[in-house]
């Protein structure tokens, strides 16, 4: 979408809303702000994307939020990476910005695209938990595919190898989630005589995820416990992990456990955050 066009389209959905049709511009799926707080809290919330400027984004912003303002949008989509039926979240500070950005998802692919209510003004109003501070990383380095790797999701920690694996273990076990193996290659590419810059792999799951979806397809076991890789590439750390949609295509599932795979995703996305947060 050009930048004429995306005026165009923002002067006739201001026009609209003040003749009080707003709901003509196709918005995303409504998602209570008690919601988004409680996945928040409990570290399974979705993607979400604030939309506004970036000085917006730093006076305050819903916690886990990636900043694009809505008008780079068009040419920044292909940084909002994964699955694109996974579940994202858009806001702005009273709704007309999002309702842009998430034409612009739709256009772009994105099939779940939810529209947190009230947005910024009412998050604010109804004292929900409120981030200050610039945008950490790009867009691109919080959620990013690896270029030459089909189906594996990468971002870049700005941690050591050994502190991502660990903050990583963490958070997962304290929502109570067994990690099945902490896998050290470096350390046993060294009982062999072999050298091996840090790799670290870490398996976990969770049965009442990960059967719903072998009963959909048994083949899919042998993607099974979720993994998440930690390891430096030259002075670069990075962490890794299997997209679950990827995962799901590959073993056929259609529609099948659409919704345990969303899950996941979101679980992986937010145990991932946690893992690369500055602190």
């Amino acid at each position: 979408m050009s930048r004429s066009k995306l005026h165009i389209l923002f002067a006739l959905i201001i026009s609209m809303q003040i003749a009080g049709c707003g709901s003509l511009i196709a918005a995303g799926a409504p998602i209570s702000q008690m919601d988004l707080a409680a996945q928040i809290k409990n570290q399974t919330a979705p993607r979400i994307l604030d939309v506004r400027s970036p000085k917006e984004y730093e006076v305050g912003h819903v916690p886990g939020a990636t900043n694009i303002d809505f008008r780079e949008l068009a040419q920044r989509v292909s940084e909002i990476q994964g699955a694109k039926d996974a579940p994202i979240v858009v806001y702005c500070e009273t709704g007309v910005r999002a309702n842009i950005a998430e034409k612009i998802l739709s256009d772009a692919g994105f099939t779940n695209i939810l529209h947190l209510q009230g947005d910024m003004s009412a998050w604010r109003k109804n004292q929900q938990p409120i981030v200050q501070g610039k945008q950490p990383f790009d867009a691109a380095t919080i959620v990013q595919t690896h270029a030459d790797i089909p189906g594996l999701i990468v971002k870049t920690s700005p941690h050591s190898v050994e502190k991502t694996t660990d903050r990583l273990t963490k958070v997962i076990e304290s929502k109570g989630i067994k990690v099945f193996a902490t896998i050290n290659h470096s350390q046993n590419a060294a009982k062999a005589d072999l050298k091996l810059p840090p790799t670290t792999l870490v398996m976990f799951g969770n049965p009442k995820l990960g059967t719903p979806l072998m009963q959909c397809q048994r083949s899919i076991a042998i993607d099974l416990p979720q993994k998440v890789l930690i390891w430096q590439d030259e002075k670069v750390v990075k962490i890794g992990y299997n997209d679950p949609a990827y995962i799901a295509d590959r073993h056929q599932l259609n529609d099948c456990g659409k919704k345990v795979t969303a899950k996941i995703s979101g679980a992986l996305n937010k145990f991932t955050d946690v893992a690369i947060a500055p602190k």
